[in-house]
């Protein structure tokens, strides 16, 4: 048996010495897509970026069930309770309450929508105008959250392809409830019937 396995790896060593390996290192792949090749013209392709949302969404989905119950009517907590479940109950979030979800899931989910809201406007099949409805509402969705949680929110409506532009936008005033909630208003009425 032992003699075997000194055989093996004798022929295992010297099949890897002859092997080369510049394919195996080459990085250049048929799978990878950047961002100005996608396009979505195609069904399949609105579809997965909407699935992408959804895998975004489901990130804040766990914490908003508990922030919505706590904050609720019906359910409230005593005084033996965990102080930040405390600060839930109050409406006053600390920011380093872990139950509240961090701000950067909600901002993903508000740039995968806006990237699809984006790219759907160059596609041309049946159902591209429900999608994008989907993707306005799931984005003024996930803004109120932020602004109910955080008191105000960094407005945004254009897709973060570059770190540049994260930058320029992280400059801007943050703006608040009432003003936020009159934004959404206006962008999704033309879409309340779709």
């Amino acid at each position: 048996m032992n003699n075997i396995l000194k055989k093996f790896f004798t022929v295992l060593i010297i099949s890897s010495l002859l092997i080369s390996c510049d394919k195996m290192l080459d990085a250049d792949s048929d799978r990878v897509v950047f961002a100005n090749e996608f396009d979505m013209k195609a069904t399949n392709d609105s579809l997965y970026s909407m699935f992408g949302v959804f895998t975004q969404l489901q990130k804040v989905v766990d914490n908003y069930v508990l922030l919505g119950e706590l904050r609720g009517d019906l359910m409230d907590v005593d005084s033996k309770a965990n102080l930040y479940l405390k600060e839930i109950n109050n409406f006053n979030i600390s920011p380093e309450n872990p139950y509240a979800s961090n701000i950067n899931d909600y901002y993903s989910v508000i740039n995968n929508c806006n990237y699809v809201i984006d790219r759907i406007v160059e596609a041309d099949f049946e159902n591209s105008d429900k999608i994008s409805a989907a993707c306005k509402s799931i984005r003024a969705w996930t803004y109120m959250q932020i602004a109910m949680n955080y008191g105000s929110v960094i407005y945004y409506d254009e897709p973060i392809l570059s770190v540049n532009q994260a930058e320029e936008i992280q400059k801007r005033q943050p703006i608040k409830f009432e003003e936020l909630a009159n934004k959404l208003i206006i962008e999704l009425s033309p879409i309340k019937d779709i």
